[in-house]
């Protein structure tokens, strides 16, 4: 029965779930068929276990019906029964917790009965709870335009000569987040798939975002939305950072708002933020500029707040492994090496149980890298058993820097050669991961450099290294100087 649509359901409930479940269908209201809790009851008896071989279709159906002669298509429709009343009590465990969603159709229920007391006192109640735009990521945006249109409706309906402006006005405010959330996203989306793919596809909220004159909407909202002005120009900012438009002057801004308002800001909302920084961390360390230790040190305060609030949890309980992954290379650039140990001792146990030896070993190994501990580093490398295909790319390159420093040249040759061959494999013509591949074979040259005589080539190899970008340019001139101190 593994596969069978009501099992697939209730395998995924909690013991609570579960329970419930079992409270939704003994109501008549629900379900009128005693048949279903009677094969709810003999599969509450194996839960969670439902590969049990107990549990087969045919031996279920003795069960239901004891003495009966088997018949496959009374068993199925009951199983299918049971099927369509849990999907139902997902949407019932859903709707339980959406108070905006189920008191805004209360209220609609209302004003369809007629009930003017009730449905005027309801709407001032939910008005002052869920009227007023705060963030873009409000799960109340659509009923706030909503209970807005009914205070706007009311007033124009009524026979009072003095209409009071305000449900137009956060009516207003809800329908500029609403779309300028869209613009922003959609236009992101867009520089993310050319990044990435070399690609465009077409986004007409991408191309109002670029039409749409933001400085100016921005001074009208400072005068008369200042609430409203704090997050799009938050939002406004970091997208422009994001995609590369004057770094040092939108980062400043952005900063000094999201500094002092994130406090008041939704995890919902924090977390949609610190994924758009994400990409803007792709842009500061990939583009041209000469600031990557100061803008990781950036992103190391920003991701501070990320951990204190626990917005990880917000789409589940563990940190992804490769979010685990970026904040020690983000701790790796910003030369804080401190930082990475506190975390790794501190947020070690919020991995997957799955994950965890693996993205410890290898962080464990980057720190040690930065602190250079080679040896020790390479044998953490060396202890991780199943590494994602991402995850092999991040050690071969970490490996290839210890061997380098251990000056066991013909080893880091090895593995820099099994890197490129491998990257040919899964990434040709991937543009957004070209920039480890250049670094690879400027570490070759590298390598031909120090294992020749009175290290040939060396300026030659200086001056190209000075052209490539910042993320490549920094370790490989750091290895440069050494080796022109030690000449």
């Amino acid at each position: 029965m593994k596969e069978i649509k009501a099992i697939l359901i209730i395998k995924a409930l909690t013991p609570d779930e579960f329970k419930n479940f079992g409270k939704f269908i003994e109501s008549p209201y629900h379900n009128s068929s005693k048949n279903v809790i009677k094969l709810y009851n003999i599969l509450k008896k194996y839960y969670p276990d439902f590969d049990n071989r107990a549990l087969e279709i045919t031996k279920v159906f003795k069960k239901m019906y004891p003495g009966d002669k088997y018949h496959e298509g009374n068993i199925r429709n009951l199983i299918s029964e049971m099927g369509q009343l849990a999907e139902s009590f997902l949407s019932f465990e859903f709707y339980k917790t959406q108070d905006h969603i189920v008191k805004t159709h209360e209220l609609i229920m209302l004003r369809h009965k007629n009930i003017p007391v009730l449905k005027d006192k309801l709407l001032n109640t939910l008005l002052a709870k869920y009227g007023k735009a705060k963030t873009f990521i409000e799960p109340y945006s659509q009923e706030g335009i909503l209970l807005n249109n009914f205070k706007a409706f009311d007033q124009d309906s009524s026979e009072k000569g003095r209409r009071d402006s305000s449900a137009y006005s956060r009516r207003s405010e809800f329908a500029a987040l609403f779309a300028i959330e869209f613009m922003t996203v959609s236009r992101l989306n867009v520089y993310v798939n050319e990044y990435n793919h070399n690609d465009k596809y077409p986004d007409l909220m991408a191309k109002m975002y670029d039409a749409f004159n933001f400085e100016e909407f921005l001074e009208y909202a400072k005068l008369n939305s200042p609430q409203l002005y704090k997050v799009i120009a938050i939002q406004y900012y970091l997208v422009e950072i994001s995609l590369g438009r004057n770094v040092d002057e939108n980062s400043f801004k952005f900063e000094k708002l999201f500094y002092e308002n994130c406090r008041y800001f939704s995890k919902e909302y924090l977390y949609s933020l610190f994924n758009t920084l994400s990409v803007s961390y792709q842009v500061i360390v990939n583009g041209e500029q000469d600031r990557v230790v100061l803008y990781a040190k950036k992103l190391l305060k920003l991701y501070s707040i990320f951990l204190k609030r626990k917005l990880y949890k917000i789409h589940g309980p563990f940190i992804g492994p490769q979010l685990f992954i970026t904040m020690v290379k983000a701790a790796s650039l910003a030369d804080d090496y401190e930082w990475i140990r506190k975390f790794i001792s501190g947020y070690k146990d919020e991995l997957r149980p799955e994950d965890k030896n693996d993205i410890l070993n290898c962080s464990i190994a980057d720190y040690n890298v930065g602190i250079k501990n080679y040896a020790e580093a390479l044998n953490y490398y060396s202890k991780v058993e199943k590494p994602s295909l991402i995850l092999s790319f991040t050690i071969k390159l970490g490996m290839m820097r210890c061997h380098y420093f251990l000056e066991n040249y013909e080893t880091a040759w090895s593995v820099s050669d099994a890197y490129i061959r491998s990257f040919e494999r899964h990434f040709k013509g991937n543009k957004s991961r070209t920039a480890e591949l250049h670094y690879v074979k400027l570490f070759q040259k590298l390598l031909k450099v120090v294992t020749s005589a009175n290290l040939k080539g060396l300026g030659m190899l200086e001056f190209e290294v000075k052209k490539a970008l910042p993320r490549i340019r920094i370790p490989l001139l750091k290895m440069i100087n050494s080796l022109k101190q030690n000449k």
